[in-house]
């Protein structure tokens, strides 16, 4: 692999990846990860996992946006619509931009020739729908920088300011430190957040979203419930436990913008094609996490191909409709009840869904799907009051740092009602799936697809520390925002 990940200087077609045999179709190629610990950490620390990877490429855009459109850390000691929706403008322009660089190029102009579902193609339908939820990741990622950009105004949070970032040899080591480690550390937050959103009981309303697309395409990689938005950008997470340059922030950020675009191709043979994680959307209980970390092999799902896989030890099988999915190309998750009034439908035009796979018994595991329609671009009912109840929570936080309303200048408001906001908007939207729940019922175990794993083992230490890298970043970037203080380290 040659400078930035490029294969001979192409960015598509052959020999993008080298590993694959193109003999075989799209995805059947068995995909080998790192072995040991050695060949997981030996590309880190010789930064071959920087510099001969697309994170270079990223990382590259990272440094000009810094540069170019620089945080302004005099006017962003108060909130103001000017500056805010100059973030926005930034950040809708170069997300819309880059992903549909790969959008036109693979799907109008053909640059690349192995698609893993050939002859597939993303309807109108799903591309408004994957659009728009893109838009919404980048305006979320706005309003993350523009609250970051009021607590480095204020001194709310330490950081390392530009004069200081190379003037010494020790600040030196620390500015290469943390760009070298930001790729690796959104790999880990990634796996664990993502694990956690499998969870039925948040998996219904927030991340079934992301999963409509059964055969991805560029626009897809973003396109999240905001509230996934909300935990998977909690991932710039260093910035609030260690004193790091505003740089390092927005470099988090942006490599989480901009990096599931490429990733979610839908084809094989280009820079960045992903194949673990196209068959994670067309198989479901599979790669949670990416190549780099080999945290699915540690925890038995990992999965190297399509078609029969040896290394698999999930739950789900090549003979279930999640599996026979890989042909159908965008679909929105439906009920069990969905499951039972639809199944007969779906074996007579299925000649390759299986009737065991629809049968009473494994409908409780069985994901089902329709095709998208453009009205799914807004949520249906109870999506729809999920979504009430978490812009409600959101609104809370908005008027409590409105200048008229906080309090704050007068010192009324108090620890346990910063304590309280931040609660409300960290964890509230798990309590409001629960409550939901408990409201109109799920013919699925709240723990599917893990409801296997022990409480006390696999599934419970996914739960704790899904939670500790989610939850608990947004909490204090809420409760900071106020001025209130917690542990941070000088690292």
């Amino acid at each position: 692999m040659g400078i930035a990940g490029l294969e001979d200087g192409k960015i598509f077609g052959a020999p993008h990846p080298r590993w694959v045999n193109r003999a075989l179709k799209p995805g059947h190629t068995t995909q080998v990860l790192a072995s040991t610990w050695r060949e997981v950490i030996q590309p880190i620390v010789t930064l071959r996992a920087l510099i001969l990877s697309p994170n270079l490429v990223w990382l590259l855009i990272s440094v000009a946006i810094y540069f170019v459109a620089p945080y302004d850390l005099v006017a962003g000691k108060h909130f103001a619509t000017t500056w805010i929706l100059h973030r926005v403008a930034v950040n809708l322009t170069v997300t819309l931009v880059y992903v549909s660089y790969w959008y036109v190029a693979l799907f109008h102009f053909n640059c690349a020739d192995r698609k893993y579902a050939p002859n597939k193609l993303p309807t109108t339908a799903t591309l408004i729908h994957n659009v728009w939820y893109t838009a919404l990741g980048a305006l979320q990622w706005s309003l993350w920088e523009a609250v970051f950009i009021y607590m480095y105004s204020n001194n709310y949070l330490p950081f390392v300011r530009d004069e200081d970032a190379f003037a010494t040899p020790g600040s030196c080591v620390h500015m290469v430190f943390w760009t070298v480690a930001t790729p690796v550390w959104r790999e880990f937050h990634f796996y664990w957040a993502h694990r956690l959103l499998h969870v039925r009981v948040l998996y219904k309303y927030i991340h079934s979203l992301h999963h409509r697309n059964v055969d991805p395409e560029p626009f897809s990689g973003l396109a999240m419930h905001p509230v996934e938005h909300l935990y998977y950008f909690a991932t710039v997470a260093p910035a609030l436990y260690f004193t790091l340059s505003p740089f390092h922030f927005l470099w988090n950020g942006i490599h989480a913008v901009i990096s599931p675009a490429a990733g979610h191709s839908g084809w094989e043979d280009h820079w960045q094609s992903d194949q673990l994680h196209y068959l994670h959307h067309a198989r479901f209980e599979c790669n949670y996490g990416g190549g780099g970390l080999p945290l699915d092999k540690v925890f038995g799902t990992f999965r190297e191909k399509l078609g029969k896989s040896t290394a698999y030890a999930g739950e789900v099988r090549d003979d279930t409709i999640a599996n026979n999915a890989v042909l159908l190309e965008g679909f929105r998750q439906g009920t069990v009840e969905h499951v039972r009034a639809s199944r007969d439908r779906m074996i007579r035009g299925r000649k390759d869904v299986p009737v065991k796979a629809v049968s009473d018994s494994s409908v409780s595991s069985v994901p089902v799907q329709r095709p998208l329609q453009v009205r799914d671009a807004l949520p249906a009912y109870q999506d729809g009051i999920y979504l009430v109840l978490c812009v409600s929570m959101a609104l809370v936080y908005v008027v409590a740092l409105q200048p008229t309303a906080t309090r704050l200048q007068t010192a009324t408001i108090v620890g346990t009602e910063i304590n309280t906001v931040g609660a409300l908007v960290s964890a509230g939207p798990v309590g409001a799936a629960i409550f939901l729940r408990i409201l109109f019922g799920d013919g699925m175990s709240m723990w599917w697809p893990f409801f296997k794993e022990p409480l006390i083992g696999s599934l419970g230490l996914h739960l704790v520390v899904g939670t500790v890298l989610t939850v608990l970043p947004v909490y204090h970037v809420v409760t900071l925002s106020f001025g209130q203080s917690h542990f941070h380290s000088g690292m």
